[in-house]
């Protein structure tokens, strides 16, 4: 079968070769862009009153978050994992309580708030050090 090239399939496959080819911390700020994206996702889909995606992109960004959490070295990583575990587990109880009432914003809001500080600390961490 003949594989058919598309924009949409060369960008997946520049995707899948980024992830492939990069380093833990390049990952990780991957990931977190990721959901924050979701977020924004489902803030606008909210506005356009389509809380079924919203919803969707938002249980999209909680697996994310999860993977992070459970992606901690808790027994090597000292007090830096133990800070980022209580923020992972932070966020994703604000995710609940954003699901239970999608049309209170806060929750999502306080929710990008920590994931950008966390964001912005990963993308301080010099290449060398990567």
């Amino acid at each position: 079968m003949q594989q058919v090239y598309s924009p949409y399939n060369q960008y997946r496959q520049h995707q899948n070769n980024a992830v492939q080819d990069a380093d833990p911390v390049t990952l990780i700020t991957m990931l977190l862009e990721g959901a924050i994206s979701l977020n924004k996702k489902a803030k606008l889909c909210l506005e356009q009153d389509d809380t079924k995606t919203a919803l969707e992109a938002v249980e999209n960004g909680t697996k994310i978050v999860m993977h992070l959490y459970a992606s901690l070295d808790f027994d090597n990583g000292g007090e830096i994992a133990e800070k980022l575990g209580s923020l992972y587990h932070y966020v994703c109880d604000q995710y609940v309580l954003f699901q239970k009432d999608p049309k209170d914003m806060a929750p999502l809001e306080s929710i990008n708030q920590v994931l950008v500080t966390i964001l912005d600390g990963w993308k301080q961490i010099p290449k060398e050090d990567k």
